[in-house]
């Protein structure tokens, strides 16, 4: 009858039913959909928030991107739900504008998890690429190249969550500006977010007063990041 029906199969039926069970669980989550926020945002929160939280987390989703929000909810995860919280107010109520969204470099820079399913490739290739990063120890890179390795191999872009080896080094200030090649004068971009990103620009960051990075989007999105 499910098949039928509604065109699913029942594993998939039962999937969103424990979605919609999670959602339901706290009416904070239901109004916050009713009132337009997304359906990712509030499943990210309903992963985390309690009874004494909820209002709390959907607050701080209302201040940050879908991508930021993960990470704080793994982070939240990993340490405390009451400190990842913490520090995030205290970044909110620093910006002083309520349509820039915040960042935190801490979060960006957790260790990601393992995927939980890996298709196409033989069984052990995970299991012998973890005992390979684990014991080949590979020189450390030098100069300008080190930025990557310095960042986690993470796009620095607030937005973007993209962990991978070939990401690219970033001078902030060109070297026809007069920039250096020091690693302090070097960022980590994928490929992407640095050749139609940063020289496309369809998005640049700057340092404000207070040493805090700024990025701003051609939609007019600020992301402050602490």
């Amino acid at each position: 009858m499910v098949d039928e029906h509604l065109r699913l199969s029942v594993r998939s039926l039962e999937e969103y039913s424990k979605e919609l069970a999670r959602l339901t669980y706290y009416p904070e989550l239901e109004q916050a959909l009713a009132e337009g926020m997304d359906v990712i945002r509030v499943l990210a929160i309903s992963d985390i928030a309690t009874e004494d939280n909820v209002a709390r987390w959907l607050a701080l989703a209302r201040r940050m991107g879908v991508t930021e929000l993960r990470r704080a909810v793994a982070w939240a995860e990993e340490a405390t739900s009451a400190y990842v919280l913490g520090l995030y107010e205290r970044a909110i109520e620093e910006t002083q504008d309520a349509h820039t969204w915040v960042a935190i470099k801490a979060a960006r820079r957790r260790t990601p998890k393992p995927p939980r399913r890996i298709g196409g490739v033989h069984p052990d290739l995970y299991d012998a690429c973890v005992y390979y990063d684990r014991e080949v120890q590979l020189p450390d890179p030098k100069g300008f190249p080190s930025v990557r390795k310095r960042e986690g191999f993470c796009c620095e872009n607030p937005l973007c969550n993209c962990y991978s080896l070939a990401n690219e080094g970033h001078h902030w200030k060109r070297r026809k500006h007069g920039g250096s090649n020091h690693p302090t004068n070097a960022g980590c971009l994928c490929r992407p977010c640095h050749q139609r990103g940063i020289h496309g620009n369809a998005f640049t960051r700057e340092i404000d007063a207070k040493g805090r990075e700024v990025w701003t989007y051609l939609s007019g999105r600020r992301v402050m990041v602490f």
